[in-house]
């Protein structure tokens, strides 16, 4: 049976109508306006809007708007695994499946705590010029995937978009849709993620892994090595954070890899290498995770900012 997906604006619709809540986890509560406009974030797959649920706990309703593949079973398997793993990294999820009626179709939502949280390239634009602040957002950021790696987590979509910074300067992923947990090895691998943090070779793979992250994640780490080494390079209106697609894609001709490679710095010059050799490769499974890549240097960048003290 074909699925019929609504648009974002029919699930606006059915948000601002009560009538068409059929979960308990929606009776009783209310979307969030600002003026006039009611509050939504849409992506490529789904939209999401700020909640406050009935008990007076603020939330995010996610309902999608294109297939994804195995939605239900992805969810649960992600759901069971989050709360087993009691991570800080992670936000709670609850799917209710026909829970929202939309042109005259019950459709599944997402349930997710709601995150006061800064966009990592936000918080990036305000200490953007502070060194230190910049250094210590890597480390933490290489702490976090650390942690994924250990726990064979690949959140699948890493970019700007979907990691937030708490205010007490701690890191939480978004966004879940193409996440990887164990027992998940045979989901398709449908939601490639943002081209410019991500490997030229995803487009190709066919199944959800633990690998998922590797590429994006040498690409975010670089990124933030660059910025606080020469604040030049920042643009905040663009989609990316240093790397375009067309330097991945043509590596060779890109003037900022060329740059890179010979940096005086030599973390940035090891890791502009390996991202050079990591274009080369025709499938992500031959990548390396971010703490082999960075080898002798991965203690260099606490080293960094604990001398400032």
């Amino acid at each position: 049976m074909v699925v019929s997906y609504p648009s974002n604006n029919d699930i606006l619709n059915s948000i601002k109508n009560s009538v068409c809540y059929k979960s308990p986890e929606l009776l009783g509560g209310n979307y969030i306006k600002k003026g006039v406009k009611v509050l939504q974030y849409s992506g490529g797959f789904s939209t999401v809007f700020p909640f406050v649920k009935k008990d007076g706990r603020k939330v995010a309703i996610k309902c999608w708007t294109a297939d994804i593949g195995d939605a239900n079973k992805r969810i649960q398997i992600i759901s069971e695994f989050l709360e087993n793993l009691q991570s800080p990294y992670f936000v709670n999820i609850y799917y209710h499946e026909k829970a929202l009626l939309v042109n005259e179709e019950r459709h599944p939502i997402l349930i997710m705590d709601w995150i006061d949280g800064k966009n990592f390239k936000d918080y990036l634009n305000e200490n953007i010029g502070d060194k230190t602040e910049v250094l210590k957002l890597a480390e933490r950021f290489l702490t976090m995937i650390k942690f994924f790696h250990h726990n064979k987590i690949a959140h699948g979509d890493l970019q700007h978009g979907n990691i937030l910074v708490r205010s007490n300067g701690e890191l939480v992923v978004i966004d879940y849709d193409s996440m990887f947990v164990e027992g998940l090895e045979e989901i398709n691998d449908n939601i490639k993620g943002l081209s410019e943090y991500q490997h030229p070779s995803r487009k190709t793979n066919l199944k959800s892994n633990y690998q998922l992250d590797y590429f994006s994640e040498l690409i975010i780490y670089l990124s933030l090595l660059i910025y606080a080494e020469d604040i030049s390079y920042w643009n905040y209106q663009t989609e990316y954070l240093v790397f375009s697609k067309e330097d991945l894609l043509q590596p060779n001709r890109s003037m900022l890899l060329t740059k890179l490679l010979v940096s005086k710095n030599t973390k940035i010059s090891t890791l502009a290498i390996n991202l050079k050799s990591f274009l080369s490769c025709n499938d992500i499974s031959d990548l390396q995770p971010l703490e082999k890549v960075l080898g002798e240097h991965i203690n260099t960048i606490a080293n960094e900012i604990i001398n400032k003290f």
